[in-house]
């Protein structure tokens, strides 16, 4: 089974989006997924003949191998099946996933990329005491998960 599949589908969704990007900004994406699926099938054809144990050893010899979204969902993975760290797996989810009707759509991944990746006249036309707000308490529970999870709570 590809299992880029996933992707693919929703790169072929973003057909809506596509006459609102720069050509610069359809190359940087193409690059990026391109780059992405690289990576993956490259990882996925290193572990496929590997047991368990050396599969999880190859993966933490060089941790540069994926990027934060995909050890954050391994994480999250990982924490749902230890005893007591379920909470600490939801949390760390709502990191990267929708969470508030405050900023909808938003999570504090897609908040900061709006942040650094728009104008300021367009950020201020978004932004208003509710997502200051907002922003300062994901961020706090984010941290104190994250405390929790390292056994530093």
């Amino acid at each position: 089974m590809d299992c880029w599949l996933g992707n693919r589908n929703y790169i072929k969704h973003l057909h809506a989006f596509l006459p609102f990007l720069s050509k610069i900004q359809v190359k940087a994406l193409k690059n990026r997924t391109e780059s992405n699926r690289k990576r993956s099938a490259t990882i996925a054809d290193d572990i496929s003949n590997k047991s368990y144990d050396d599969s999880l050893a190859y993966l933490l010899e060089d941790i540069r191998r994926w990027d934060t979204f995909a050890r954050a969902n391994v994480l999250r993975e990982i924490l749902k099946h230890i005893d007591g760290k379920q909470l600490q797996g939801d949390v760390l989810s709502g990191f990267y996933n929708d969470s508030s009707s405050i900023a909808p759509n938003k999570n504090l991944i897609a908040l900061r990329n709006d942040y650094a990746h728009k104008a300021s006249s367009e950020i201020i036309a978004d932004h208003n005491d509710d997502r200051c707000k907002f922003i300062r308490t994901e961020t706090r529970k984010h941290l104190e998960n994250l405390k929790a999870i390292l056994g530093e709570a």
